[in-house]
């Protein structure tokens, strides 16, 4: 949900308005009852911008506190699911706690996360290609 408050805060302050399209494109699924299961597709986000350009804004609402990865759905072809997040209102303190932009399903038996502040940087723990296909 989109509030005065969230829009005058620092962590707004640093979207574009790609960042700003995309979050209110994700948030308008918010029926009252599904804040942490809501999405939009890289199909369905190609009317708005490149899909390179929508991952970037992706990055930048979950590095500044607006949206978690409930899944990253990538691998197993599933779109992804983000929820809406209030870690914004702590951005630029102390307390601010770093998102994670790539969670991986634990009933898939493997969990690897990418640190998006150092692109391509996988940290692996448990991960195999093998894993990653058992069902």
């Amino acid at each position: 949900m989109l509030t005065k408050k969230m829009v005058k805060s620092e962590a707004w302050e640093k979207l574009d308005v790609y960042d700003m399209g995309t979050f209110l494109h994700i948030a308008i699924e918010f029926n009252g009852d599904n804040k942490d299961d809501l999405s939009l597709t890289y199909k369905e986000a190609r009317w708005l911008m490149g899909e390179h350009r929508f991952k970037q804004s992706i990055d930048n609402l979950v590095n500044y506190g607006f949206l978690d990865v409930v899944r990253s759905g990538g691998v197993w072809k599933k779109c992804n699911i983000y929820a809406l997040s209030e870690r914004w209102r702590r951005y630029g303190t102390g307390e601010f706690i770093k998102g994670k932009r790539f969670v991986i399903d634990t009933k898939k038996n493997c969990d690897f996360q990418i640190d998006t502040t150092a692109p391509r940087a996988v940290s692996k723990s448990s991960y195999t290609a093998r894993s990653a296909v058992k069902e």
